[in-house]
């Protein structure tokens, strides 16, 4: 099964529907590589947010392009 960056994006920013949710425990659930690499982005997201406040544009693109690229390498 794969999983849309969107539902990872939106997991990451809390914003998750019961859809969302459901497929993203779907897809962890295979693997509990997957599950730790969640969760890992996750708590780094949350850990880079708190250091530094998201109000550029340009940091925001900068770390969402950063995560994407760490998601596509798996």
């Amino acid at each position: 099964m794969t999983i849309k960056n969107l539902n990872i994006e939106e997991y990451l920013f809390g914003h998750c529907d019961a859809q969302q949710m459901h497929e993203l425990a779907s897809w962890a659930s295979g693997s509990g590589k997957r599950l730790r690499l969640l969760f890992a982005l996750r708590c780094a997201f949350l850990d880079l947010k708190c250091q530094h406040h998201f109000d550029d544009a340009n940091l925001i693109a900068t770390a969402e392009q950063r995560l994407f690229d760490a998601i596509s390498k798996g």
